[in-house]
């Protein structure tokens, strides 16, 4: 549960971090104020894109086996943006970081569910959202230091580096013994299984 925390903690610090170089990101690639815009919104469209693919993947293969190839793809995402030239490659680094950011909820969720007492998910969910809110706000300040002491593709390849340490330590500490792929749970069609669940209260709420 630690180590999702802080891999939540890293995606939201990369996320966040974009609000404080976006002045000087906006001059070096030649970018419109408007273009400078829609870069940061971009992270959410990946994001959005990828939750029920993202959680579906989840329960297929487990945490243990995606976290940290998602982590490695967001240290691609930082690689993208710290070499991007121009608009359209600045959008796609953010998409793909918004893609990859995409499953620290429901791995965390994964992980509460499984791993730790039932009778205190909500209290564990909120202990996540306090990280995800931490890196928020790591984002920015850091953003803002790093950037003054040398500029914003340096600080895109100091994320891309920290996603390798954070690769590891994921597929170190993530059993997979309790975080991996769900036993199938019959033959029963897609139809069937929906209806199956939607009777469960839990499901529902």
């Amino acid at each position: 549960f630690a180590s999702m925390l802080v891999f939540a903690l890293y995606q939201m610090t990369v996320e966040n971090s974009y609000a404080p170089m976006r002045p000087e990101m906006a001059v070096d690639l030649g970018v419109t104020p408007l273009q400078s815009g829609l870069i940061s919104p971009a992270f959410m469209v990946g994001y959005a894109l990828m939750q029920l693919p993202a959680g579906a993947l989840l329960d297929r293969l487990g945490a243990a086996c995606l976290v940290p190839l998602v982590a490695l793809a967001t240290g691609v995402s930082c690689a993208i943006m710290a070499c991007s030239t121009g608009f359209t490659s600045a959008v796609t680094g953010r998409v793909l970081m918004g893609a990859a950011a995409s499953f620290a909820g429901p791995a965390i969720a994964a992980v509460t569910r499984l791993g730790l007492p039932v009778t205190m998910f909500a209290m564990f969910m909120g202990i996540s959202d306090m990280s995800i809110g931490a890196g928020g706000v790591a984002g920015i300040w850091g953003g803002n230091e790093l950037q003054a002491a040398s500029s914003w593709r340096t600080v895109m390849w100091i994320a891309t580096a920290a996603a390798l340490p954070m690769a590891v330590a994921c597929w170190w500490l993530l059993p997979r013994r309790v975080f991996g792929a769900q036993a199938d749970s019959g033959s029963a069609g897609a139809l069937a299984t929906l209806k199956e669940l939607l009777v469960n209260r839990d499901v529902r709420v």
